[in-house]
């Protein structure tokens, strides 16, 4: 993303201990987040941001310290903020390629006016005539149950806990388009579907994380 709204006066409060150096140094660290769509890789940001002298990497250290959480593995740090973010902005994305598809924005319903019954105390006695038994409580129960589809957010947060290589966006698109569907059969566990993932995935670099 190209974009991303920045509250001046809640910047300040947060960031009114920082240098002028420690201050740049954010603020690249914000803008390569953003841009890149994921979080910072620990061992290239250095490079990234042409860290050279012994205070510059200090002041890295420190605002790395201060705002980013760092994953388990060590790889990379991440900032839930900057997630809530890139999320909104792909999940805006996404449905608007899905109406450009269907040929722009869904029509807003019509409103309806409200039906008034000839005998609502009738109508409303038949409605609650019968409770609810034993086995319709049970098939509520096994309803609940079901597979649910994670979101985009669960998938990356998922990722990071367990530090795999695997690229939750592909992983999310794929059996998005496929229903969660593996072969013939609806998934049951898209966490396991995941390890799968990681199972088949091919290390590409030897720093770790590469989305």
């Amino acid at each position: 993303m190209h974009y991303y709204s920045h509250n001046i006066a809640d910047y300040r409060k947060d960031t009114g201990h920082l240098t002028l150096l420690e201050h740049g140094i954010y603020r690249q660290l914000l803008d390569t987040y953003y841009l890149d769509e994921k979080p910072i890789e620990t061992q290239s940001v250095i490079r990234r941001l042409s860290i050279k002298t012994q205070d510059e990497k200090t002041a890295l250290e420190n605002v790395l310290s201060d705002f980013f959480t760092v994953s388990d593995c060590g790889n990379f740090h991440y900032k839930k903020r900057c997630d809530a973010e890139i999320a909104k902005y792909q999940g805006r994305a996404d449905t608007a390629r899905a109406n450009g598809c269907k040929g722009g924005r869904p029509k807003k319903p019509r409103k309806t006016q409200s039906v008034i019954l000839a005998n609502p105390d009738k109508t409303q006695s038949k409605a609650n005539h019968k409770p609810i038994t034993n086995n319709q409580y049970k098939e509520i129960g096994q309803k609940r149950s079901r597979f649910v589809p994670p979101t985009i957010d669960e998938v990356k947060e998922a990722v990071k806990e367990k530090c795999y290589s695997v690229n939750p966006v592909n992983f999310f698109t794929f059996y998005e388009s496929k229903d969660w569907m593996i072969g013939k059969n609806k998934m049951k566990s898209w966490e396991h579907a995941l390890a799968n993932w990681q199972s088949r995935e091919k290390p590409t670099s030897k720093t770790g994380v590469q989305w």
